[in-house]
């Protein structure tokens, strides 16, 4: 049977359609880019150093009428292309993942255009501002995912690169999220808000265009499926395949674990972030300081769910396992370590008098516990209850 690669998705049809789509995501960057270039320089005195792009399609704006329909388009080919990123992903959990990531900027980006554009300085903020932030917000929640997990699904030059597209990404973005949204509230001056935020969506469009050069060139991606009429027609599944069988599951493992580093080292990024802000943003009883380090708690609980429920899929796979383990009772410790540690940031909330903070994250982290017991505890222990703990190794 012959297994697809991202250079061939199995008929000449599927070939050529690949083609196309992978073009889509190139044409996608492009567009937005040269969207953003020709409006500001329509625009009579707009500066590009220290205004920011949603200025381009404000409400009263003198662009907003050229920019909408270009963005609109250029997130459409963005899906087209993510769908391409699905269909060459097979089962590349990684990938998978970063095409939905990709689907979830787009519709996300979609629907700010569109519905929640902000106001003009100066304007009066109306409930339209605040969806737009909070939009935006979701938006470098689904990059920098997208971004995450399309290091993890590659093994060549474009790993190192999704490494500093996502420095690319979290920097800027920072400075405009802590230093420049309450000026745009009180219309004052933002110098270098625009240069730093086209930095990082710049940096997003060109890993799209690389992405794309990278599945048109590789030879393999780890887990790659056979063409979609040769696998409804299969009479096998791939997942009845005995775990016993030497390298069965190497592939797996290595992109798990790669997938678990680069989490691990996400969570603790977020975790000093958030510790370090509450100790030097002045302005933290604000509500915009607030909400900012909200979002951060709400990425970094994200994150710790996915990472527990990656590490318990590994024992999914493992064939031989030393009795000396305990069963299930080393995993639960650690479950139990995690859960601690996302309540660790509730408890910083309170120590620095922020109750309301406290609270908010508190409930999530509560919902996140209890998803987890239901789905990845309960998962790991059924499994765990159904093994022969007494093989020898």
């Amino acid at each position: 049977m012959k297994a697809t690669t991202p250079g061939s998705t199995g008929s000449p049809e599927n070939e050529q359609l690949k083609k196309v789509l992978l073009i889509c995501g190139i044409l996608s960057s492009l567009l937005y880019v040269g969207t953003d270039i020709i409006a500001g320089m329509r625009w009579e005195g707009y500066s590009f150093t220290s205004q920011f792009i949603s200025e381009l399609f404000a409400i009263g704006a003198p662009t907003s009428g050229l920019v909408v329909p270009l963005f609109t388009v250029s997130n459409i080919l963005l899906i087209a292309f993510a769908l391409c990123v699905w269909m060459l992903a097979g089962r590349n959990r990684a990938l998978r993942v970063t095409a939905l990531m990709v689907v979830g900027n787009a519709i996300n980006g979609l629907t700010l255009w569109n519905f929640f554009p902000m106001h003009m300085r100066g304007a009066e903020a109306t409930f339209t501002d605040t969806m737009h932030l909070a939009l935006a917000g979701v938006g470098v929640i689904f990059v920098l995912l997208a971004l995450v997990f399309g290091a993890a699904a590659f093994r060549n030059w474009f790993r190192p690169y999704s490494a500093v597209a996502i420095l690319i990404l979290l920097v800027p973005s920072g400075i405009v999220a802590f230093f420049y949204a309450p000026q745009v509230a009180a219309n004052l001056p933002t110098p270098w808000g625009g240069l730093a935020e086209r930095i990082s969506t710049y940096g997003w469009d060109l890993w799209v265009v690389l992405l794309a050069i990278a599945l048109s060139r590789a030879e393999k991606v780890p887990g790659s499926m056979p063409d979609l009429v040769t696998f409804l027609t299969m009479q096998t599944d791939w997942r009845d395949s005995p775990v016993s069988q030497k390298g069965s599951y190497s592939d797996y493992f290595d992109l798990n674990r790669t997938i678990m580093s680069v989490l691990s080292l996400f969570a603790g990024f977020l975790f000093t972030s958030i510790t370090i802000l509450l100790n030097w943003f002045q302005g933290r009883a604000e509500l915009v300081a607030q909400a900012t380090v909200l979002f951060l708690t709400l990425v970094f609980y994200l994150t710790l769910y996915v990472l527990l429920d990656n590490l318990e899929m590994g024992f999914h796979y493992v064939d031989r396992i030393p009795p000396l383990t305990l069963k299930v009772k080393p995993f639960f410790y650690l479950l139990v370590i995690f859960y601690l540690f996302g309540a660790a940031t509730s408890l910083m909330f309170l120590l620095h008098g922020l109750q309301s903070l406290a609270f908010i994250s508190g409930v999530i982290w509560a919902v996140i516990v209890i998803i987890s017991i239901r789905t990845t505890a309960r998962r790991f222990y059924q499994q765990s209850v159904a093994r022969d703990w007494t093989q020898k190794t």
